[in-house]
């Protein structure tokens, strides 16, 4: 099936663009991967951070509440060790006079000022009042300090206040009206005042509602003692919620987010004065536990949002702090929607530029394959037949050098196809001669076999090449007796056909004389060497056989032994003496050999292209496979004696080529 056609621009384009889109799509796919692992674990990170932020948030914000109440704390301790070295040394301190509220003053309302009340009404007759008045006139020494502490910028405070064992109360804020006009207020059973006796160290009392209605409140009290180091009194700030809150819980992290404060007993300390408790904000049991316990973490709870809690030291209250999961998600989603927007950005810019690199490649390969698609052309041109085109190379670089290849090509070819034509025609020429020559060489082989009723004879002469140096000859010296040679001549080819033909006729001529058969090779030899110029040389076996008495006279100059069968036998090699070869050296004496023939007897003469010829693996034809094959049919006429040879020579040589000349000769004597 032929192979679809595909151009080698298209071929060109399909590898370039190939290569660009899968290497667009690993660098994308890696991208993309490198994205998606970002994000993945950017968004692991980013809620990691947030809640890190929000611990350290929750975590600064109950650390500043704590420093705002210690603050409380250390001023309240200040204002109880002033009044105990007042009460310790009054005589180093100057009553100071307190100025009663007076509701006619237009500048009272909103004033910073010392209020006096009693939990009964004093008796003046006893000298209790004036008593109580000396000692308020010592407390009222902390009017400045109090002054200074509460009308600060960043003062929160929203009464200061002291309270007596002797049922009088010294207080400093700006709502002198909140009192009543009588002066008199029983805070004897107070909550506040009860516990410090109980305890007499400074603390924190539980949130509670003022009773003025300014709204939930904490206060920070001390203890006071009298010269005696007796307690005597407490010492009181009073803090409103909502300034708490404003000040140090409120926060702005975003939208939904909020903070709260959580008493010890779990109640949330709502700056509107709203009571709740932990357990209505959604949690299970194990969270609470965590929200109560004050330890410092994070958590995302079943109901979808995130606390963050912190344990307050001074007051042993949590601050707590909500905030949504969309709140400390949204950097995620964020980050998402970057990353998504990034990715489409990317892909965009790919597509784009995939786009143009494809629009690139396209030109590239026209300007890289048009010099090839104009050499094609000429090519095809010069393909046709018309050699004296020539390709006109327009870039010097690789296409332009195989132009230059091909006008060589063209030019060479040109000289070649000239050449071959002359060439041709003188081996035309040759061949022709050649052919008259094999012609002339096969006619000088005796084919009339039928030279005589004495003996049946049949020979075949096959070259190598299209002339041999082979030769058989048969031919009648006189009527009594007939000559019977077979030869070969050294060499292939022309020379030693012409040898042969040399040696044939010298052999022809000798025997019109009389002699033997050795006589006969020895006056050749001797004319061979006389004109062997070309140092060429030929082995005969040569033989007379006299038909009336069956004699049969040979000698041999170096030719293969012949094989003989006696009727009724085998044949067998005739082993006589073996002389060089004629043209090799003069004056050589043959010998000569008798034997006595008789009806029925076979003679099988051969060259050595017989027992040389070779099969593929290098084995060597033999004489006893010759034996063998001749003895396979002893009483086959002479022509079927070769061709079966022949055919016994060709299956063992198989696909080799032959190398030498093969002749043979067969007789069959009828004596």
């Amino acid at each position: 099936m032929k192979k679809k056609r595909v151009p080698i621009k298209r071929r060109f384009q399909l590898i370039v663009t190939g290569i660009l889109i899968v290497s667009f799509v690993v660098t994308g796919a890696l991208s993309l991967f490198g994205m998606l692992f970002i994000r993945d674990r950017g968004a692991e990170a980013l809620v990691t951070v947030d809640n890190q932020n929000l611990a350290n948030i929750v975590y600064d914000r109950a650390l500043l509440a704590d420093v705002e109440f210690d603050n409380y704390k250390k001023l309240v301790q200040n204002y109880a060790a002033c009044l105990n070295k007042i009460f310790k040394n009054p005589e180093n301190y100057k009553p100071k006079e307190v100025q009663p509220y007076d509701p006619k003053d237009p500048d009272i309302a909103g004033k910073y000022m010392l209020q006096i009340a009693y939990t009964r009404k004093m008796d003046e007759s006893s000298g209790e009042k004036q008593r109580i008045d000396r000692q308020v006139a010592y407390v009222a020494n902390l009017e400045d300090q109090m002054e200074i502490s509460m009308t600060s910028k960043d003062s929160d405070i929203l009464t200061t206040y002291c309270a007596f064992e002797d049922g009088f109360m010294v207080s400093f804020d700006n709502m002198p009206e909140a009192l009543p006009a009588d002066q008199i207020f029983d805070f004897s059973e107070s909550e506040w005042f009860t516990e410090m006796r109980m305890r007499q160290e400074v603390f924190f009392t539980d949130v509670y509602e003022d009773s003025f209605g300014r709204g939930l409140t904490i206060t920070c009290e001390a203890p006071v003692y009298d010269k005696n180091d007796r307690y005597t009194g407490v010492i009181c700030v009073d803090i409103l919620i909502s300034d708490v809150y404003s000040s140090i819980v409120s926060l702005n992290i975003g939208e939904g987010a909020y903070a709260m404060l959580v008493d010890s007993m779990g109640n949330l300390i709502s700056a509107d004065g709203e009571s709740k408790n932990i357990s209505e904000l959604g949690l299970v049991a194990e969270e609470i536990e965590a929200v109560e316990s004050g330890s410092k973490g994070v958590f995302l709870s079943q109901s979808g949002d995130y606390f963050a809690s912190a344990h307050m030291e001074s007051t042993g209250w949590t601050l707590l702090i909500k905030a949504p999961q969309e709140l400390i998600q949204k950097p995620v989603r964020n980050m998402e929607s970057g990353i998504w927007i990034s990715i489409m950005v990317f892909v965009a810019i790919l597509i784009v530029l995939l786009l143009i690199i494809m629009i690139v490649v396209r030109r590239f390969t026209n300007s890289f394959t048009a010099p090839l698609l104009a050499l094609r052309e000429d090519v095809k041109t010069i393909s046709s037949g018309n050699l004296d085109h020539r390709i006109q190379a327009v870039n010097n670089d690789e296409v332009g050098d195989l132009a230059e290849s091909f006008n060589d090509m063209a030019s060479s070819l040109d000289k070649y196809i000239k050449d071959y034509i002359s060439l041709n025609k003188e081996q035309e020429r040759l061949s022709a001669e050649l052919s008259i020559a094999e012609d002339i060489q096969r006619s000088m082989l005796p084919t009339d076999f039928d030279i005589s009723d004495s003996i049946k004879i049949y020979a075949t002469m096959t070259p190598a090449k299209e002339m041999g140096g082979d030769f058989y000859d048969y031919f009648r010296i006189d009527d009594d007796h007939i000559g019977i040679v077979i030869a070969d001549v050294s060499g292939k080819g022309v020379p030693a056909a012409m040898f042969m033909v040399v040696a044939r006729t010298l052999i022809k001529i000798r025997t019109t004389a009389p002699g033997t058969p050795a006589d006969v090779l020895y006056d050749v030899n001797n004319t061979l060497c006389r004109e062997n110029a070309s140092n060429q040389f030929v082995t005969v076996w040569f033989a007379i056989l006299t038909e009336s008495t069956g004699e049969l006279i040979c000698a041999n100059a170096g030719h293969e032994y012949p094989a003989l069968r006696h009727k009724g036998g085998a044949y067998e090699l005739l082993m006589t003496d073996n002389m060089p070869p004629l043209a090799t050296v003069e004056e050589l004496e043959f010998v000569d050999v008798k034997y006595s023939l008789r009806d029925g007897d076979s003679l099988f003469l051969y060259t050595d292209g017989v027992l040389e010829a070779k099969n593929s693996q290098k084995g060597r034809f033999g004489s006893d496979r010759m034996l063998n094959m001749l003895n396979r049919d002893i009483d086959a006429s002479p022509e079927t004696i070769l061709k079966d040879m022949i055919s016994e020579i060709d299956s063992f040589v198989g696909e080799m080529e032959q190398f030498d000349d093969i002749t043979m000769m067969s007789i069959v004597f009828s004596i």
